[in-house]
């Protein structure tokens, strides 16, 4: 109740906006996005008569910022969900790596990181790998793919979560051909409070 939402790679907000929709509750959802333009685009979008009506009334409640994920700025323990859709197969994993960590660091503790991605090992995929000029001519638009793919295998991006200090990390297959992750922060989250300082549930008894 209150809290933040930081969406990383929002692209033209797209993603932020229906996170806006799903969490009535957030405070704010805040979208970072290295393109200036992507930026500029998502914050054009409200009014325009091109949203889902969903993501126009929920666009009230999303600020879309031209940032480096890896690098944002927010205070350390602002946020109470960091969610990462379709981005880190973009990225090297260096880059990978430093995205978590900034995600752990901004972070309240016992609050969570979310991340949807393809998943290298459903058979989908498995069947895309297994030809080489099939797989060669999407990679050729995807540089990072060869790389991400030998990450999210055989548990390593779990294990990289681990690295940079989640302590509880658990991964589902959410269609045929992604996965799901949530990564929890350790440590001691009290939410009795409202940010306002009002207790988080009225007085019922007598």
């Amino acid at each position: 109740e209150g809290g933040r939402v930081l969406d990383f790679a929002c692209g033209t907000g797209t993603s932020a906006r229906r996170l806006a929709s799903r969490f009535p509750q957030a405070r704010e959802v805040v979208g970072y996005d290295l393109s200036p333009h992507f930026v500029a685009v998502g914050r054009r979008l409200p009014g325009t008569g091109l949203l889902p009506k969903a993501e126009e009334e929920a666009a009230s409640r999303t600020r879309l910022e031209w940032g480096d994920v890896t690098s944002t700025g927010e205070s350390d323990g602002s946020a109470s969900l960091v969610s990462l859709s379709l981005v880190i197969h973009e990225m090297p994993r260096d880059a990978v790596e430093l995205t978590f960590r900034e995600a752990f660091r901004v972070l309240k503790p016992g609050h969570a990181m979310a991340v949807m991605e393809m998943d290298p090992e459903a058979p989908g995929f498995a069947r895309l790998r297994s030809n080489p000029l099939l797989f060669n001519l999407i990679r050729s638009t995807e540089p990072h793919l060869g790389d991400y793919f030998q990450l999210a295998s055989a548990g390593g991006v779990e294990a990289l979560a681990r690295e940079v200090g989640f302590s509880v990390v658990r991964r589902e297959a959410c269609t045929g051909r992604h996965f799901s992750m949530v990564c929890i922060k350790g440590g001691v989250a009290d939410n009795r409070f409202l940010p306002g300082g009002s207790y988080g549930q009225p007085d019922t008894h007598m």
